[in-house]
């Protein structure tokens, strides 16, 4: 995915990416964030993604914000498993 949260469909659920965008000079792909949910699942990570970038202040692209933060700060902020 390359836009801020995307959901691609799986055999079995969606994967949630978030971070990517294609403006400015350092394009971002997303990160793999959680796979294998169902509907509710992901419909509820997105939400929780959007509460927790608005939480942030920071008028920057979402991938911004993660990387100025760090994506295990991220994860642990939205209580997923930090992916090492």
């Amino acid at each position: 995915s390359i836009k801020d949260i995307g959901l691609t469909g799986m055999a079995k659920g969606w994967r949630v990416l978030a971070g990517g965008f294609v403006s400015g000079l350092k394009p971002r792909l997303a990160d793999v964030i959680a796979t294998g949910l169902n509907d509710a699942e992901a419909l509820a990570l997105v939400e929780k993604i959007i509460d927790w970038y608005r939480a942030q202040g920071k008028p920057k692209r979402l991938g911004r914000v993660i990387d100025d933060l760090g994506l295990a700060r991220f994860m642990e902020d939205l209580g997923l498993p930090v992916q090492e």
